[in-house]
């Protein structure tokens, strides 16, 4: 932890690799000094973070994005940020991650294939509703047993064709699902099982499940809708479960 310092250096005034630098009080570079992240000798990539209150200039290709009650310093380019470093990919970020980990999303990202989750975490969008929009049928496919998976504050976009699903179940079983503050809008399914599913507690709360047309357009219900395929929920085959659904929005 750095609470107050005056570095003076011409290359980097402060260089983590491997390891965190923690800056929580004010820091004052002088010269050409700068900040830089890189690998150990172990191939683990070190971690700059800073404290919301204090001002610390982020280099050029940098940025500070906000991660729970800290700000680190990640690549402008990164989509996701996972235990203090920054991902330019999704996906990369969720193989990156552990159980119990949170990953959060920085920016929109669109799927060019479905994105599997075979872990408890959780996917939070911190500072705005950032959108997951997929070009393929499933945009989410959850396969772990006996965890805890949680959306927060997440749209996710799943309309290119006509039979599009935003989240889907893949027989799993002892799973916890949260939708916390998040959209999803689908042309067919909003959450759908793939086969038996048993012993699940499946969360919404303060969320939307809309149905759109392909490309995302509304549909006119009084003159437009007929359908029974299209479900925001669709539950076959779930044994055994609970399914709570407060301050929500749900069209099927």
């Amino acid at each position: 932890n750095l609470e107050s310092a005056t570095i003076t250096s011409d290359n980097y005034a402060i260089y983590a690799a491997g390891g965190t630098v923690n800056v929580t009080g004010s820091i004052t570079i002088s010269s050409k000094g700068n900040l830089k992240t890189d690998k150990n000798e172990e191939n683990v990539e070190g971690i700059i973070t800073k404290a919301e209150n204090v001002e610390l200039p982020a280099p050029s290709g940098s940025i500070w994005t906000k991660v729970g009650d800290t700000e680190v310093l990640v690549n402008e380019t990164s989509v996701a940020v996972v235990g203090g470093i920054g991902y330019e990919d999704i996906s990369t970020a969720i193989a990156a991650a552990s159980d119990g980990d949170t990953v959060t999303l920085l920016k929109d990202v669109t799927l060019n294939e479905t994105l599997n989750i075979n872990k408890a975490i959780t996917i939070i969008s911190e500072n705005a509703n950032h959108a997951i929009t997929s070009n393929v049928e499933s945009a989410v496919n959850v396969d772990v047993n006996d965890a805890k998976v949680t959306f927060s504050n997440i749209t996710i976009n799943a309309y290119k064709g006509d039979n599009n699903r935003a989240i889907v179940l893949n027989k799993v079983s002892g799973l916890e699902l949260n939708l916390e503050k998040c959209n999803l809008n689908v042309s067919q399914r909003g959450i759908t099982c793939n086969g038996a599913s048993a012993k699940m507690n499946l969360n919404i709360i303060d969320s939307e499940i809309s149905l759109v047309k392909s490309g995302g357009a509304a549909y006119n219900y009084d003159k437009e809708y007929n359908n029974n395929e299209k479900r925001g929920i669709s539950l076959w085959e779930m044994n055994d479960s609970k399914v709570t659904v407060k301050n929500s929005t749900i069209q099927g």
